[in-house]
């Protein structure tokens, strides 16, 4: 029931997409922000629908930051564009969900091919643009979901552009209470959907999800390598891992 609601969230939101195509008059820059708003909107609904609730504590990102955040599960893109509109790179393969792909360009979301430098190389060519431009954008450094006990490393390449222009970097680190919103096992976002609402009602009845998002402090720096450093650093402080797990729900 509730993956239907999602999907009719969805569709009453796409009348909103008029304006992310009629800011495209106005630039890319203007259109990308108009994008991240309606998923702002759309995510505070999806949230709903899911049953899960944020909290978070620490200071609201500057004009034109740069985040960067663990990532445990797709709910952290909703719970993240719900705090705050944003924008977000995602690896190419998003691009070419059928129907996800074409919202998620439509909406302003950056594509990368992980596996190719070259591809890098052009993405940070491109933030270069968008970050003095103003928009927020938000990167997941690790490049694949963790398995929630751990954190993987963070990729340096695409700080590349935040730090060559001394953009502010927001260190993010986002918890869940519910050990089954980790997605690393190569199931689609509707099985592990239903796996996770299925846990959730065996774990509380009709309690909500709650996430939590831990904001750092905005910092800078000029060597791109050594600001991923210093992010993973921050978020790694604030990382409380799951308890080992218990039976998994099927």
């Amino acid at each position: 029931m509730r993956l239907i609601l999602a999907v009719l969230w969805t569709v009453l939101c796409t009348p909103l997409l008029i304006g992310p195509l009629l800011a495209r008059l106005g630039g890319r820059v203007a259109s990308m922000r108009w994008g991240a708003r309606v998923c702002h909107v759309w995510a505070r609904g999806m949230l709903r629908v899911f049953g899960v609730r944020f909290q978070a504590s620490g200071p609201m990102p500057p004009r034109g930051a740069f985040l960067a955040s663990n990532h445990t599960t797709w709910l952290d893109i909703l719970v993240i564009s719900a705090w705050m509109p944003t924008n977000f790179i995602a690896k190419k393969e998003v691009g070419h969900i059928p129907g996800i792909g074409f919202l998620s360009g439509l909406v302003g979301t950056l594509f990368l091919d992980r596996e190719s430098q070259r591809d890098a190389h052009r993405l940070s060519q491109e933030l270069r643009a968008l970050l003095a431009g103003g928009l927020e954008i938000t990167l997941f450094p690790e490049g694949y979901c963790a398995d929630g006990h751990s954190l993987l490393p963070f990729r340096a390449p695409l700080f590349g552009a935040a730090a060559e222009l001394q953009q502010p970097c927001v260190p993010l680190c986002i918890r869940y209470d519910l050990p089954q919103v980790v997605w690393n096992d190569g199931s689609g976002i509707g099985a592990h959907a239903r796996r996770m609402l299925k846990a959730r009602r065996l774990d509380r009845g009709r309690a909500p999800i709650q996430a939590t998002i831990q904001a750092a402090p905005a910092m800078r720096g000029s060597d791109r390598k050594l600001l991923a450093r210093m992010i993973e650093e921050e978020v790694r402080k604030r990382f409380t891992p799951f308890a080992p797990a218990s039976e998994p729900v099927r």
